[in-house]
């Protein structure tokens, strides 16, 4: 599966993915798709830009590695022959994203249902039009569950 732990102290996907593999997301979310070789040069030259990664240049088989674990993660999609692979990114930003929180959330409920439903209740700015939707949407629901 995608999602095997949270990095409770990282930030966005880092939360999901390594350093490494979200400085490599990040380049294939820039390029329509990208070889091994353009990923590295993109990453090391992003790094000489960086003061924090400056002095730090990434080797071809430590970036080929981080693809391979990305496409085996279903991150990212791989065309061609071995040793010219190109990669692109399977999924967007947003939804990669939108699939981190869904997985959250479900684990939340599942384990913790009313303590996270309360939260959630309680720190949702929703506007009466919102609730309504809301409402409809659990009705909805609480129908399809009786009918099956």
């Amino acid at each position: 599966m995608l999602f095997r732990s949270l990095n409770l102290s990282g930030h966005g996907v880092s939360r999901l993915l390594g350093p490494l593999e979200t400085e490599v997301m990040e380049v294939c979310w820039a390029a329509a798709d990208a070889s091994a070789r353009e990923v590295v040069d993109s990453l090391n030259a992003r790094r000489k830009r960086s003061r924090r990664h400056a002095a730090e240049t990434l080797a071809m088989t430590t970036v080929v590695t981080t693809l391979d674990r990305l496409y085996r993660k279903g991150l990212l999609v791989r065309r061609g022959t071995r040793g010219d692979y190109r990669y692109a990114a399977d999924m967007s930003r947003e939804e990669l994203e939108r699939r981190l929180v869904q997985r959250v959330l479900e684990e939340l409920v599942e384990d913790f249902r009313e303590p996270t439903l309360s939260y959630l209740a309680d720190h949702l700015d929703m506007d009466a039009a919102e609730v309504e939707r809301l409402d409809e949407e659990i009705e909805r629901r609480r129908r399809e569950r009786q009918e099956s």
